[in-house]
């Protein structure tokens, strides 16, 4: 079962995710390009955690300052999360009881 906050998270978002870093870090948005729903680093890094509002833009805008490269990776099952009354209601069939 993916974790609650990304329901529709499925393995080859996950294979994807990791392919995008290589040997490096990537990071995937949420559906507004606001928030940070997944953050891979290669350590050591510099790069801090950032959590909230704006998260996405701080966390390039970190790496960009260590001069570390970060791919951006835009998939349905990565940006996708639970975070509002609406978004639950947007839930597909069959996950916690979502008509």
């Amino acid at each position: 079962m993916p974790p609650c906050c990304l329901p529709t998270l499925g393995v080859d978002d996950i294979e994807a995710f990791i392919a995008a870093a290589g040997a490096s870090n990537a990071i995937a948005p949420d559906e507004g390009c606001d928030g940070t729903n997944a953050l891979l680093l290669s350590l050591p890094t510099e790069i801090g955690f950032c959590f909230g509002p704006g998260s996405f833009a701080a966390h390039r805008a970190t790496a960009r300052a260590v001069g570390g490269a970060m791919a951006i990776v835009n998939r349905p099952g990565l940006a996708y999360d639970l975070d509002t009354p609406q978004d639950y209601a947007r839930l597909p069939p069959g996950f916690g009881g979502a008509a």
